[in-house]
């Protein structure tokens, strides 16, 4: 009997160790996943869109979880707006601008899940300059130096926006 009473206490204290085991397996776990995803989650991203049409334009920029509105912006001037990513890289804002009889719809920031996202959005900060002959893309590092914006998109006569907001964002 004596022997018996030895014998459950080292088999409690050794089931005792194995759970800890695997709080501890589980611990190491979520730190790395949260040290891999921490640029992701406390990273803030930008999109900032500057009008140089010479003619104010109208932008609508929304994402699945926020509508930013409609607004207008003047010759010159700037509209900009900050969120945080989510970890999951399926964060996506789309704009639609209106220049006279020009229009055009297109995603501004695309999170890591996209495959044909924007450039500007690996980075976190995507600059949009709007021109009349189209869009400019850059980033903020490319912005440091003097010839920074690339060509991205043309503008369109034939894109009936208000069908777009009407029909869901394009699949992931």
């Amino acid at each position: 009997m004596a022997a018996a009473g030895h014998l459950f206490p080292y088999a409690q204290k050794k089931r005792i160790l194995n759970l800890d085991r695997t709080r501890l397996w589980y611990a190491l776990v979520v730190t790395i996943f949260l040290l891999g995803t921490a640029g992701q989650v406390t990273s803030e991203a930008v999109v900032d869109i500057i009008n140089y049409c010479g003619e104010p334009i109208s932008v609508h920029c929304k994402s699945h979880d926020s509508d930013l509105g409609r607004i207008m912006i003047d010759t010159s001037e700037d509209f900009m707006f900050k969120f945080t990513a989510n970890v999951f890289g399926t964060t996506l804002f789309w704009c639609s601008f209106e220049w006279g009889i020009e229009t055009q719809y297109f995603p501004v920031w695309e999170g890591s899940n996209y495959v044909d996202r924007p450039p500007c959005s690996e980075t976190g900060t995507c600059l949009y300059k709007v021109a009349p002959d189209g869009f400019y893309c850059a980033t903020a590092q490319q912005a440091q130096g003097n010839s920074f914006w690339t060509f991205y998109k043309k503008w369109s006569t034939y894109v009936h926006v208000e069908q777009i907001w009407n029909s869901p964002p394009p699949p992931i």
